[in-house]
């Protein structure tokens, strides 16, 4: 009897060690991902300098070429908002806009970094960026 307990014993603790060392591997990858993704919105907000003219449309395109989330890249304004996904919405953008690009950069356990893009009459505004845990 103290045999069979014995393995049972040795089995919960090699699934239990298993079940650690994949925890261990999880977090590592998403710290990984967390720098990547705080150096790649740093990098594309700092792009962006104060007064400097933009167009709405392809700060979201390169946002989306540089890593950020498609469904997350958005443009927000009094009068309008506009998905990147929903290319009709990006149409209606054209022209002067005053509102706030946000892009948004995730990792594998959903930490995100944000870069916020605030535009007056297609110039720069603000930018800057923040995270999110």
């Amino acid at each position: 009897m103290s045999r069979v307990w014995g393995r049972i014993f040795k089995s919960a603790v090699y699934i239990l060690g298993g079940i650690i060392l994949l925890g261990i591997l999880l977090i590592g990858v998403d710290t990984f991902q967390y720098h990547q993704a705080h150096r790649k919105a740093e990098q594309f907000c700092a792009q962006y300098l104060l007064g400097a003219p933009v167009d709405v449309t392809q700060v979201m395109h390169s946002a989306v070429q540089a890593g950020a989330d498609p469904r997350q890249a958005h443009f927000m304004s009094d009068q309008k908002s506009a998905v990147y996904e929903n290319q009709q919405s990006l149409d209606a953008l054209k022209g002067p806009q005053t509102g706030k690009v946000i892009m948004v950069w995730k990792t594998l356990l959903s930490s995100r970094c944000v870069c916020s893009i605030e535009v007056t009459e297609n110039q720069v505004a603000r930018a800057h960026t923040r995270y999110l845990d």
